[in-house]
């Protein structure tokens, strides 16, 4: 039986979604789905991986213990409290847990360099300013690619405290993809190559005004951003003013971003864009309105194959047509922060820097030993 919360497909299930979960069905075929909620099973739950369930108090914590019968081996602490509801790096500062999982960033960075502490960094999902397509500002793709020119995304990834030589990319990609490094050339930084594109449409600053037109029609529009990045409405803001565009930046709560996008009440919104929104942000009911029959065969095909290299294959063949297209300009991914006492080992950035994700690999070092009982 299969419980998800995601977009469907011709073949109703995307086998490699993470929202995709796999139950055993002896233990749910006889429940009652209305009762979905309050299920005992979910006080009671089972699993094959690294750790077994000991017991939790709501909203406050969980307790694990090792499974001896791991298939890679019983991991090596033996014994593991997750905390909620809790501010992690001030439990960290106080000695009350040795993880603080998802910090910010300037938090991270600066417990990074004081001793006794270390962080990492995991890729998430990746950001995007989504274009409203059906917009008679976004409408033409030259347009969209003049956008995406005229933004320096090396520099806004340095503006929001992200590592330095972070990958640009314009096109969807797998995990896979992404760590073998095959990314197509990115559209660089290039604020003439921007005029000269807009200029091509139509567009001009007849008047003088230091904003463009068309027909009457001054380029100028609203970009919704999430308050957690809201740093990059202001970068982008001056960005495209230095090309001849006003931008009006509208910073909301990551809850109102996603009713935004999600009813397609938007003129341009930077958004997260990972495989289960493909469908909807480009597919045949595009929330932007932007239309590729092409793209729409595609994220069929994507939903029906479970095959990583059919899906690297899938994916290769969007790669040009999105580089052409443009309906949305990729930002960056965004990064998960975990900071940490030194003690802990076997964590790396950025592929295997989730403490959960890697439990079963994290060993604690002891420390030199104490003199006084050497």
């Amino acid at each position: 039986s299969t419980f998800r919360v995601s977009s469907l497909t011709s073949c109703g299930v995307d086998p490699l979604s993470p929202w995709t979960v796999y139950y055993p069905r002896y233990r749910l075929e006889d429940l009652d789905p209305a009762d979905f909620i309050t299920w005992d099973f979910w006080s009671s739950p089972i699993g094959n991986g690294p750790y077994r369930y000991v017991r939790h108090v709501p909203e406050t914590m969980m307790e694990l213990e090792a499974n001896p019968e791991y298939f890679e081996g019983p991991p090596r602490i033996g014994r593991v409290t997750l905390k909620f509801g809790l501010s992690s790096v001030p439990e960290l500062l106080s000695g009350n847990v040795d993880i603080a999982a998802w910090a910010e960033p300037a938090q991270a960075l600066r417990l990074a360099a004081e001793p006794g502490f270390q962080s990492y960094w995991q890729y998430s999902a990746p950001r995007a300013i989504l274009w409203k397509a059906s917009h008679p500002l976004f409408e033409d793709p030259g347009v969209r690619r003049a956008l995406t020119h005229a933004i320096d995304r090396e520099t806004l990834h340095l503006v929001l405290n992200m590592p330095p030589g972070l990958p640009l990319f314009d096109v969807p990609l797998t995990d896979r993809q992404f760590r073998r490094g095959e990314l197509p050339e990115p559209i660089g930084y290039n604020p003439d190559t921007a005029r000269r594109l807009l200029a091509e449409s139509g567009w001009d600053d007849a008047d003088g005004d230091g904003v463009l037109e068309r027909e009457g029609l001054p380029f100028e529009f609203e970009l919704i951003v999430p308050g957690e990045v809201a740093g990059s409405g202001v970068f982008i803001q001056n960005q495209l003013r230095d090309v001849g565009i006003r931008v009006e930046v509208s910073t909301l709560g990551i809850g109102q971003v996603r009713r935004h996008w999600r009813s397609g009440d938007f003129e341009a919104i930077v958004a997260f864009v990972p495989e289960d929104r493909f469908l909807p942000m480009f597919g045949e009911e595009s929330v932007s309105g932007y239309q590729n029959p092409q793209v729409v065969e595609i994220l069929d095909a994507l939903g029906c194959e479970a095959d990583p290299a059919g899906r690297d294959s899938l994916y290769r063949e969007l790669a040009p047509i999105f580089t052409r297209d443009q309906p949305a300009t990729f930002l960056f991914r965004m990064l998960n922060w975990f900071v940490m006492d030194a003690r802990i080992q076997g964590l790396s950035s950025p592929w295997q820097a989730d403490p959960l994700a890697n439990l079963h690999k994290l060993t604690i070092d002891p420390g030199p030993p104490d003199e006084a009982n050497d």
